[in-house]
């Protein structure tokens, strides 16, 4: 599943995937194709989209925008 989310004019990536083991992992992209992963898995790809979006309204887009490298929620 991938979905662009746009926030206050700012476009990301969400990337909710499965982890080979049964669950869903998340990875949020911005248009720098700098990422930030999840270390942890979901049971669902709905949960994992829920908890992708949870973040970006409570922490804010910018918090997952940047020019340096991958980081790790």
């Amino acid at each position: 599943m991938e979905q662009k989310v746009t926030v206050d004019g700012k476009t990301v990536e969400v990337q909710v995937y499965e982890d080979g083991e049964g669950g869903w992992l998340i990875e949020i992209v911005d248009e720098h194709w700098n990422s930030t992963c999840w270390e942890n898995s979901f049971e669902t790809a709905d949960l994992a989209f829920a908890e992708a979006m949870r973040a970006i309204n409570e922490e804010g887009i910018d918090g997952f925008i940047g020019a340096g490298g991958n980081t790790t929620h």
